[in-house]
C-alpha cells in the first residue's frame, strides 16, 4: 500500500501523539508499504497577514534546520518519508491508496483532495469532544464527514456510534523491553511520587498538585517528580522536583525511583506516560478517563478515582504510599496488562483497518 498520513503541524519535541504515528509508519515501511508523513505549516485555513508573514518565516526556518521533524527525538526508518509543506492542499501531499487525518483539524483538508490520494480515513488518537468546548462545532464537522474512522480506546469507539458505524478499534502499542523494572518495589521510596507536566489544563496538573497538598496533610513526607518537554511556567511547591526533557534512558531510571504514578488528565486517548511508568514498576494512581481505562481496573491493576476530584486522588495516593503489599500487587498486575499490548499487535490491528478501509471503498463489479 502507498499510506499518507496528515499531521496537523511541526513535531519538535516529544509527544505522545506523534510517537504512535511514527511507531506505525517504522513498522508499515518494514512490511513493505510506502508511507509519507506530511507535516503542515497551516493545517487548515491560512492565517491573517501578519501570522502568515511569521509562520512563513518558520516554514522557510525549520526547512533549512529540520527542526519541525520527529528524527531528533526518535528513531525514525529512513524509509518513512517526512514531508514538511505549507498546507495539506493536493499539490503538496502524495497520491497514494489510503490517506489518514491524524488529528480531527486535517479531515476537511483531506475530505477536500482528490480520490488518487486514496481511501479516506480518520484516525483519531483521543476523544477530542473533552477538550475545549470553543473547539466542539469543528470537532463535530470532522467526526461527522464521510470516511472511515479509527480510534484508539474502546470508548471512543462507543461514543463515536452517534456519527455512524462503530469505529475500528486499534489500541496502541508499547515497549516492554525500553521499559522495565530496574529497582524491585520494596526498594523504593514509599513517599516518591511522580507525574508529567504539561500546561493544559485538560492534563489535570492542577489537579495532581492539589491531590498531593491534601495527602501531605497526612504524610508531609510525600514528594513528587515531575517531567516534561514544554518549559515550566508556573512556581512549583518547595516538595516538588521537576526534571526538564529527559531522554529515554533517564526517564527509565526516574519511573524506577518512583513508587506511585499519579495521573490526573481529564481526557486522555491513551496515557502513554502512565503506561510506560506501569512497565517501569510504579503503583498506578490514575483518574476514570477513556484512555486510563484501557488498562487501569480499580482496585486490580490501579486505583481509579474520578475526573477532577483531587480529594479522592489523594485518598488514593495515600493508600498507595501507606500500604507496601497494595503497591506491589497493583504495580505487577498492571506490569502484566501492559504487556500485552504490543507494536506488533498494534500495527497489524492498525494495517488491517487501513485494509478493510481500501476494500470498503474500492467499487464492486457488478455481476452480468
Amino acid at each position: 500500500m502507498r499510506i499518507t498520513f496528515l499531521e496537523c503541524g511541526a513535531s519538535p519535541r516529544p509527544t505522545g501523539g506523534a510517537r504512535v504515528l511514527y511507531e506505525h509508519a517504522n513498522r508499515l515501511v518494514a512490511r513493505g508499504h510506502a508511507v509519507s508523513v506530511v507535516h503542515p505549516v497551516y493545517p487548515e485555513s491560512r492565517p491573517g497577514f501578519l501570522a502568515g508573514l511569521k509562520q512563513g518565516g518558520r516554514h522557510k526556518r525549520w526547512a533549512r534546520t529540520g527542526e519541525w521533524s520527529p528524527r531528533a527525538w526518535m528513531d525514525v526508518d529512513p524509509r518513512v518519508d517526512s514531508l514538511w509543506t505549507p498546507d495539506l492542499s493536493s499539490a503538496h501531499v502524495p497520491e497514494g491508496d489510503v490517506v489518514i487525518a491524524a488529528h480531527w483539524r486535517a479531515v476537511a483538508p483531506m475530505n477536500a483532495l482528490s480520490p488518487a490520494h486514496g481511501a479516506r480515513v480518520f484516525f483519531s488518537r483521543q476523544w477530542d469532544f473533552a477538550e475545549f468546548a470553543e473547539l466542539e462545532p469543528g470537532v463535530r464537522k470532522a467526526w461527522a464527514a464521510p470516511c472511515f474512522k479509527m480510534v484508539v480506546n474502546r470508548r471512543a469507539a462507543e461514543l463515536a456510534r452517534v456519527f455512524g458505524p462503530r469505529p475500528w478499534l486499534a489500541p496502541h502499542g508499547l515497549d516492554s523491553r525500553a521499559w522495565d523494572i530496574d529497582v524491585p518495589l520494596a526498594d523504593r521510596d514509599p513517599d516518591l511520587l511522580i507525574t508529567p507536566w504539561r500546561a493544559a489544563r485538560t492534563k489535570g496538573f492542577h489537579d495532581v498538585l492539589d491531590a498531593c497538598e491534601l495527602a501531605r496533610r497526612e504524610r508531609p513526607t510525600l514528594r513528587l517528580l515531575t517531567f516534561g518537554t514544554e518549559p515550566m511556567s508556573i512556581r512549583l511547591p518547595h516538595w516538588v522536583t521537576h526534571v526538564p526533557a529527559p531522554d529515554r534512558p533517564a526517564l527509565r531510571a526516574l519511573y524506577n525511583r518512583a513508587s506511585v504514578f499519579v495521573g490526573a488528565g481529564h481526557n486522555e486517548g491513551w496515557g502513554l506516560a502512565a503506561s510506560e511508568a506501569g512497565l517501569c514498576g510504579a503503583a498506578l494512581a490514575l483518574t476514570d478517563n477513556p484512555g486510563h481505562a484501557e488498562y487501569a481496573d480499580h482496585e486490580r491493576t490501579a486505583l481509579v478515582s474520578p475526573i477532577r476530584e483531587p480529594a479522592a486522588l489523594a485518598v488514593n495516593i495515600l493508600a498507595l504510599a501507606e500500604r507496601l503489599s497494595l503497591r506491589q500487587r497493583l504495580a505487577l498486575a498492571a506490569r502484566a496488562k501492559l504487556s500485552t499490548f504490543t507494536w506488533e499487535r498494534a500495527s497489524r490491528t492498525f494495517e488491517a483497518g487501513l485494509m478493510a478501509c481500501i476494500e470498503a471503498e474500492t467499487p464492486r463489479a457488478v455481476a452480468s
